[in-house]
């Protein structure tokens, strides 16, 4: 019951975070695998929808227009398709469609009466991976699912909070955020996809928190933080522990360091006084660059259409 409490905590508390209406919330990002475009989540018209820019003709489409909240979008390897988490049938409880990249095509994946969130589409593109509490004990497992819909596998079964997978580059390994009976903080744990064998990465007396594996394999980026509301900032660790490097880049909540195709930065959300931004930067957390003017000014161009 602990970790149920736990994790209901967590989607109430993206509600009330994706609720607040002082500006406007830009979420999730998600980089293409060419990197040409990213897809996003934004409250900008109300509820969250998803939204793709295409960096090279500068221009924005949505993608979702369901009334609901679409958040988490995750490309498929040869980005033609997204994956994503909808309150299309439950505020409280989220579950999983597939849309086209051009806004077509959208089809339910997995439906049940608990919440499926945070879906992460294998590299290889056979799997789709994402967090649920839908067990009978009413823990947080990660389980597996084609992309047709077909054979879901539940692969973790331990007793604590298991969510936020991320692919290794050979889709053979899953890195996610875990809370075990033992500990007092979530950390970040790598599971083998062919034997379910769990390997504890990190063991920091904070919050660690959505795990992104490097394009070229040789990291892991996640955020560090105090507890779920505290500010967080980036770092990064080798897969087998070591090298771990914590920067000075302040990622407000839970934030997803989404890599570009050559690994040289990052784009992730960050907070500006009541409004959510996306940004990117090297790891570092020098040439900063933020989105907000330009995405300001395509959505007053979008919604005036």
């Amino acid at each position: 019951m602990k970790f149920f409490q736990f994790f209901v905590t967590i989607i109430v508390f993206s509600n009330l975070l994706f609720a607040q209406k002082n500006d406007y919330v830009d979420w999730g990002p998600a980089l293409s695998p060419d990197g040409k475009e990213l897809a996003f989540q934004t409250d900008r018209e109300g509820d969250d929808e998803i939204y793709i820019w295409n960096f090279e003709e500068e221009n924005l489409r949505q993608i979702t227009f369901n009334d609901v909240d679409e958040r988490f979008p995750s490309w498929s390897p040869d980005g033609k398709w997204l994956v994503y988490s909808s309150a299309t049938n439950s505020p409280q409880n989220h579950d999983l469609y597939i849309i086209k990249a051009d806004g077509t095509e959208r089809r339910a994946l997995i439906a049940s009466q608990k919440s499926e969130t945070n879906p992460s589409w294998s590299p290889d593109g056979k799997l789709i991976a994402f967090g649920s509490n839908a067990d009978p004990d009413n823990k947080s497992e990660i389980f597996l699912i084609e992309p047709d819909g077909s054979n879901l596998v539940q692969l973790t079964d331990v007793a604590g909070f298991n969510n936020q997978p991320n692919w290794s580059p050979d889709s053979k390994k899953l890195a996610f955020s875990g809370m075990r009976d033992e500990d007092k903080n979530i950390n970040i744990w790598i599971c083998d996809i062919e034997s379910k064998e769990l390997t504890k990465l990190t063991d920091l007396p904070k919050w660690e928190t959505f795990p992104s594996w490097s394009r070229n394999g040789e990291w892991i980026a996640f955020g560090v933080g105090e507890g779920m509301t505290a500010n967080y900032n980036m770092a990064r660790i080798k897969p087998d522990g070591s090298n771990f490097e914590l920067f000075d880049i302040p990622a407000e909540i839970h934030s997803k360091w989404s890599w570009s195709v050559d690994d040289s930065y990052g784009i992730y959300q960050y907070q500006v006084e009541d409004t959510y931004i996306i940004v990117r930067s090297d790891f570092e957390g020098k040439n900063v660059f933020s989105f907000r003017q330009m995405f300001d000014e395509a959505f007053k161009d979008f919604l005036d259409d």
